[in-house]
C-alpha cells in the first residue's frame, strides 16, 4: 500500500524531531567540548550543530503545524530528545552522575510526550 502525503509529512514531522534533537545534543556537547579545550574544530562542531538544530526545528514545526502540533508540543518534544541525548553522553562518556530526582524529571519529561500524543 502506497504511503499517502499525510503518512509521509508525519513520518518526516518525527525524523525531523530525532534528527534535530540529536543535532542539537551534537551542539551542546561540542559547546562543552569546546570549553574544555578551546579547540577551534570543537567550537566548529557546535556551530555547525547549532545551526543544523534551528534549521530542523524550523521545519519540524512547520510540519507539526500541519499535522495539528502546535509551536510549544513541536518544540517540547524536540528539547526532550537533546536533553536525554546529552545525558546519555553525560553520563556514558563524560561520566557525570544523575540523582534520583533528575532521573524521575527525565522520566516526567517522556510521560509528558505521551500525554500531548493522547490528548492530541
Amino acid at each position: 500500500m502506497p504511503i499517502t502525503n499525510k503518512e509521509l509529512k508525519m513520518n518526516l514531522f518525527w525524523f525531523l524531531i530525532f534528527a534535530g534533537g540529536l543535532l542539537g545534543a551534537l551542539g551542546d556537547i561540542g559547546i562543552a567540548q569546546w570549553g574544555k579545550t578551546y579547540s577551534t574544530m570543537w567550537w566548529v562542531v557546535s556551530a555547525v550543530g547549532y545551526l543544523a538544530f534551528m534549521t530542523s526545528l524550523g521545519l519540524a514545526v512547520r510540519f507539526g503545524l500541519n499535522r495539528g502540533y502546535p509551536l510549544t508540543i513541536a518544540l517540547l518534544m524536540l528539547l526532550l530528545v537533546n536533553v536525554v541525548l546529552v545525558a546519555i553522553w553525560d553520563v556514558t562518556v563524560s561520566g557525570t552522575s544523575i540523582t534520583f530526582y533528575q532521573f524521575v524529571g527525565i522520566l516526567l519529561a517522556i510521560a509528558a510526550v505521551f500525554c500531548f500524543e493522547l490528548g492530541k
